[in-house]
């Protein structure tokens, strides 16, 4: 079988390479220093979906979540949740989360009166928010 011409291309310069010592044993050092990081700070976003007590068919403000309303203003008077909303679509909704580890993040979410009763399944992530404000006002 005849090697095709992108085969033969390649295997010259794989060659060419090997042959003249001009391989690096090194990563090559960057041309610009590296940039500072985004400012960001730490935050868990907790992304609600139906569990298994759902009533399908029903939106989310006839579902019972009187308990799950209630818990989230407890999180929010206590300066834990920054963000939260039911979607559009009435398929859940989601939460932020600030100034709490990931672990204890975990554990609000599985405290929550709508998850205990199986209304929702909480997904928990560690979540990064972007300081946009720092980032707009940076020069």
């Amino acid at each position: 079988m005849a090697a095709t011409y992108w085969q033969m291309t390649c295997g010259a310069i794989l060659l060419f390479g090997a042959l003249s010592g001009t391989h690096e044993t090194e990563p090559s050092k960057p041309s610009e220093p590296p940039k500072a990081p985004v400012p960001s700070r730490p935050a868990v976003l907790i992304v609600y979906r139906p569990g298994p007590a759902f009533e399908v068919g029903k939106p989310l403000s006839e579902q019972k979540l009187r308990d799950h309303g209630k818990y989230m203003m407890s999180l929010y008077r206590a300066g834990t949740l920054k963000l939260a909303g039911g979607f559009f679509d009435d398929s859940g909704g989601a939460v932020v989360l600030e100034g709490v580890p990931f672990e204890e993040g975990r554990e609000i979410a599985a405290r929550d009166p709508a998850v205990v009763a199986g209304i929702f399944l909480a997904d928990v992530r560690p979540w990064r928010l972007v300081d946009w404000e720092a980032l707009a006002t940076k020069k």
